[in-house]
C-alpha cells in the first residue's frame, strides 16, 4: 500500500512522527507531501486572534498551497491519502484532490481546533473568528471517508458538537516513538535531591499553575525541586508566579534536544502528567503517558 501523507501538519509534533513510523513498521510505503504553514503556537493564536486578516497572511496561505499543490504532482500515484494533524484547513483542498483521483481521504483529528480556540479564551475576545472556526472544523469533519481520533471520550465530543456519525471513526492511541524512548537505567544524581520533572508546550489543560501551587506548599522541604522544562502559552503566567511567590524550589527549562530528554526523565524521581480541567484534558491521553 502506498500511503500520501498530506497538508500543513506540524511534521515535528509527536503524533505525526508516530503515525508516519507506525505505517512504514507495517510495510506501508509512506511519500510525505508537507507544506509549512504556521510558525508555531503564538503564530497560531496571532492568527485567530485577527492575523488572518492580513494580507501578508493571505499570500503566506497561497504561497504555502501552491508549493503543497507542486509536490502533490511530484508524489505520483498512492492508494488513500492521509492529512496530518492538524489539518482542518487542508481538508478543502485535499478532498478536490482525491476526488479527482478517485481515492479515499483519511483526517487525522486528535484536537479540535475549535475547541483549542475556546480553552485559550480566543473565543470570548474574537466571536466573529470563533464562529468561523466552528463552521470551518464542522464542514471539515464532513469531508474525509475516515476520521481518525485517539479516545473514544473526544469522538463522542466530536459525535455530539457536530453531529458526526460515530461510524466514520476509527480509534489510533497517541502512543511513543520508541526510537527514542525506551527504558534506560536511572541514573540519579548524587546531591540528595528529589527531583520533580515537568516537559510539555505549556497549554492550558497542562494545568501548569498547579505544579506551581504544589512547589509553593514544599517550599520549605529543601530537598525537592521542581524543573519544567519547555515553553508554550502559560510559561511566562507561571514563570510570574513564582517570582511572585519567591520560589527558590523550582527552575525553568527550555527546549531540550529530543535525543537528550529520556536521559533527563531517568534522572528524576516523578515525572508529572498534566493537572488541567479542561475538556480537552479530560478527554485526552497524552504522549507522555505512553
Amino acid at each position: 500500500m502506498r500511503v500520501c501523507y498530506f497538508g500543513t501538519y506540524r511534521a515535528n509534533y509527536s503524533r505525526n512522527q508516530i503515525m508516519i513510523e507506525g505505517l512504514r513498521r507495517n510495510n506501508v510505503e509512506v511519500i510525505e507531501c508537507h507544506e509549512q504553514l504556521w510558525y508555531g503556537i503564538e503564530d497560531r493564536v496571532q492568527t485567530v486572534s485577527g492575523k488572518w486578516l492580513n494580507p501578508k497572511f493571505v499570500a503566506r496561505i497561497i504561497r504555502t498551497y501552491w508549493n503543497l499543490l507542486r509536490a502533490y504532482h511530484r508524489a505520483g500515484d498512492y492508494d488513500v491519502m492521509v492529512l496530518g494533524y492538524p489539518g482542518q484547513m487542508d481538508v478543502y483542498l485535499a478532498r478536490v484532490l482525491t476526488w479527482l483521483r478517485r481515492k479515499p481521504l483519511a483526517l487525522d483529528v486528535f484536537m479540535s481546533i475549535y475547541l483549542i480556540a475556546v480553552e485559550r479564551g480566543l473565543t470570548s475576545k474574537h466571536p466573529i473568528t470563533a464562529r468561523l472556526i466552528y463552521w470551518l472544523e464542522k464542514l471539515a469533519l464532513r469531508l474525509p471517508d475516515l476520521l481518525i481520533q485517539d479516545t473514544a471520550e473526544y469522538v463522542e465530543w466530536l459525535q455530539k458538537t457536530y453531529g458526526l456519525d460515530l461510524a466514520c471513526f476509527r480509534l489510533v492511541p497517541t502512543g511513543a516513538d520508541d526510537r527514542v524512548f525506551c527504558p534506560l537505567e536511572a541514573s540519579k544524581r548524587d546531591d540528595g535531591l528529589f527531583r520533580v520533572l515537568y516537559y510539555g508546550t505549556f497549554i492550558p489543560n497542562h494545568g501548569v499553575k498547579h505544579i506551581v501551587e504544589a512547589a509553593r506548599i514544599l517550599r520549605d522541604e529543601t530537598d525537592i525541586h521542581f524543573e519544567l522544562v519547555g515553553d508554550g502559552p502559560d510559561k511566562a503566567q507561571s514563570e510570574t508566579l513564582v517570582e511572585e511567590y519567591g520560589l527558590t524550589n523550582m527552575v525553568f527549562t527550555g527546549w531540550v534536544d529530543k535525543q537528550s530528554l529520556p536521559r533527563k526523565i531517568a534522572e528524576a524521581d516523578v515525572c508529572l502528567g498534566v493537572f488541567g480541567a479542561t475538556p480537552q484534558s479530560m478527554m485526552t491521553v497524552q504522549n507522555k503517558i505512553y
